[in-house]
């Protein structure tokens, strides 16, 4: 059995009790950010899409598709590195992340033919995501 002084148990108590009653000290608090799909408004533009998340208030967006395009790999604001960067380039200077690309990716597929496009698809996601 192990003998525990006064003293050391007091030592304990009061640490125990500084760290709860003081949870923050010395930690700053960071502020949650937040971020939108353009999967609920399918049919904007790059304008509409930047000027909402900045008069809302918004850090980030994710696009899940672009003026009715879900696969963003042919959107012009996609298409090429250089208009990707572009693309990233004007949210930034917004103040805006592009946090997240949503693709229809879907690798569960037995058909050869089926897994083959679908696995295009994701290919084209992870080198644009890379671009970005």
């Amino acid at each position: 059995m192990t003998s525990v002084t006064r003293r050391s148990a007091l030592k304990t108590t009061l640490a125990g009790a500084t760290a709860l009653a003081f949870p923050r000290l010395g930690v700053a608090a960071k502020k949650p950010q937040f971020a939108f799909s353009t999967l609920g408004c399918p049919t904007w533009d790059l304008d509409t899409i930047l000027k909402t998340a900045v008069t809302s208030g918004y850090q980030g967006v994710e696009f899940r598709g672009l003026m009715g395009e879900l696969d963003l790999t042919k959107s012009p604001a996609f298409s090429t590195a250089s208009r990707a960067r572009e693309t990233r380039d004007r949210f930034a200077g917004a103040g805006i992340r592009i946090c997240d690309l949503g693709s229809s990716a879907q690798l569960h597929h037995a058909d050869a033919t089926k897994r083959a496009k679908h696995l295009g698809e994701a290919r084209r996601f992870i080198d644009l995501a890379q671009q970005l």
